[in-house]
């Protein structure tokens, strides 16, 4: 079965849907994580994912480092604001 090349809009429109269920799918998972009342455990694995992600795009060009962290950080920043939301509190930005 040949699958036609997808033009850059489609790519781009179905990377920010993928970005959207992971977000969602990440936050709704960590919102469940038991024994975590106060969501430490799930902010602690955040700040990890942020460090692991600026780890792993270390090796690019700045221009792209740059963006990386910017797209990585405004990502799970909305996981973090969702958990927040969930329990109850005001928006959480990261460090």
């Amino acid at each position: 079965m040949d699958i036609p090349p997808m033009e850059s809009d489609r790519i781009v429109v179905r990377i920010a849907v993928l970005e959207n269920l992971c977000v969602a799918a990440l936050g709704m998972y960590l919102a469940n994580v038991r024994n975590d009342p106060d969501f430490s455990k799930s902010r602690a694995l955040l700040d990890s994912l942020q460090a692991e992600g600026e780890q792993s795009i270390s090796h690019l060009p700045e221009p792209m480092r740059r963006e990386g962290a910017l797209v990585q950080k405004s990502l799970l920043d909305r996981i973090r604001n969702n958990l927040a939301a969930l329990h109850g509190g005001p928006a959480v930005q990261s460090h």
